[in-house]
């Protein structure tokens, strides 16, 4: 691919406006849909990362041919991003009231960017979005556990419309820093709309007959297993045993989720969604490698590029492959995905 964009029609494929510098390139056009049953996922064959405090994760996301629906009373979700804890379970054992000895278990479920439908009967809003970063982390017997969301049980900013990805796109934008003060903030944006969001920041002694809270000990997000992405997570069954890691499970046989554009860096906080969608509503224009650019405006030459981990983009023998600047190989389980004729913009 030339790093020369050619973004325009053939009688006039370049932008008048500055920037025209040499490291610009165009979006691909095509974008992907992913069957749900079973759920396609990718699974990182590169290098793992160093763990990290703070990162952004931006995508676009399409639901099609049924709407997202609920089943009794569990919540159809998949992650965008997991990554396993460094350990799954570990096992303790503690004495009880009545002085008998008691096996339990010390969870540490890693890393997760989860979009769920949530359950009708409790919430304002049927049908409505809870988009959930979770980071747990088992540290001896302490469990640290971080997480900032949407809320559902509510309406106005809080909240997020359920229909807001029925048979149309829109854009996500998390960001998030697990050190900062008081332990922790974050960051939702859809469609171009900063959210309100709320946090969990807790840590828990197993050590203790039970679980006894204790001060809230920051920790970075655990990337030393590979990453994971679109529906993978820990199957987690009997304490002690190592979990598998499948699919988001169940989903309707006809439902489809498209996914465009995704994009994670593991140390840089971005929260200018404009560096994501244009003023129309259409993916912004990235630099090499999914680089985001800063732009001098009174020169217009760039002064700066914020790389992506991961980046993935284009249609379905593309979307299978790393384009940042992590690389290496990714393996697609599952079913493979086929091709999405919309074009991702904001409510289309």
């Amino acid at each position: 691919m030339s790093d020369i964009s050619t973004e325009g029609p053939p009688a006039k494929p370049y932008r008048e406006n500055p920037p025209t510098h040499f490291r610009e390139v165009h979006w691909k056009t095509g974008t992907t849909t992913w069957p749900t049953k079973p759920f396609s996922y990718l699974q990182s064959g590169m290098a793992k990362l160093a763990e990290s405090f703070t990162g952004t994760a931006s995508f676009w996301l399409r639901t099609n041919d049924v709407r997202w629906t609920i089943t009794g009373t569990y919540e159809p979700h998949f992650n965008v991003v997991y990554v396993p804890g460094p350990r799954f379970y570990a096992t303790y054992e503690y004495e009880g009231a009545d002085h008998n000895t008691y096996l339990g278990n010390v969870p540490d479920y890693g890393f997760y960017i989860r979009i769920a439908r949530t359950e009708e009967p409790f919430i304002a809003i049927p049908g409505s979005l809870y988009c959930t970063l979770f980071c747990e982390r088992a540290i001896g017997d302490i469990t640290s556990r971080f997480s900032f969301a949407s809320d559902a049980s509510i309406s106005g900013p809080a909240s997020v419309p359920g229909d807001i990805v029925d048979h149309k796109w829109a854009h996500f934008l998390f960001t998030w820093d697990l050190n900062a003060a008081g332990g922790g903030r974050g960051t939702l944006t859809v469609n171009k709309v900063a959210r309100t969001v709320y946090y969990n920041r807790a840590s828990y002694d197993y050590n203790e007959e039970a679980a006894e809270p204790v001060d809230f000990i920051p920790q970075p997000v655990p990337l030393r297993e590979p990453a994971r992405f679109f529906g993978a997570e820990g199957i987690y069954t009997l304490p002690g045993a190592v979990p598998t890691i499948g699919p988001a499970v169940p989903f309707l046989d006809n439902w489809f989720i498209s996914l465009a554009h995704v994009w994670i860096s593991t140390t840089h906080v971005i929260d200018d969604v404009s560096k994501f969608v244009s003023e129309d509503g259409t993916p912004a224009k990235l630099g090499k490698d999914g680089a985001v650019v800063f732009i001098d405006p009174a020169t217009g030459k760039v002064t700066d590029e914020h790389k992506p981990d991961y980046y993935f983009r284009g249609g379905p023998k593309e979307f299978v492959q790393n384009f940042a600047t992590a690389g290496g190989a990714v393996s697609l389980l599952g079913e493979l995905p086929i091709a999405q004729s919309i074009n991702p913009k904001i409510g289309a």
